[in-house]
């Protein structure tokens, strides 16, 4: 596990992790909660963009696990509240994504 100061330097590490095999699969989690700015808008399109840019360039999963909220109660309903929880649904997804490119080589 890595962490970062913000979700916009999440996309940096992972390619870092990628590009030094730290792993099969790279799980990028966080959260972006909307504030008075436009600020949030661009957040979320930087990092959303930068870790599929690294999934391609790579050739890893990397999976967004990044909630993208309007508010701190969205985010905790997203987090074993009534939205599930996005943290074990990236996990699982990224089994899943796992075994389907081991599935694809073979």
């Amino acid at each position: 596990m890595v962490e970062v100061p913000g979700a916009v330097e999440i996309p940096l590490v992972a390619q870092q992790l990628a590009k030094h095999k730290q792993g099969k699969v790279i799980i990028a989690l966080g959260a972006v909660i909307r504030g008075e700015t436009t600020h949030y808008d661009y957040v979320c399109q930087q990092v959303s963009h930068g870790c599929q840019q690294v999934a391609l360039q790579q050739n890893i999963p990397v999976i967004f696990g990044v909630l993208t909220t309007e508010n701190e109660a969205q985010a905790w309903d997203r987090l074993g509240g009534n939205h599930g929880h996005k943290g074990m649904d990236a996990a699982d997804a990224a089994i899943t994504m796992y075994s389907v490119l081991q599935q694809l080589v073979e």
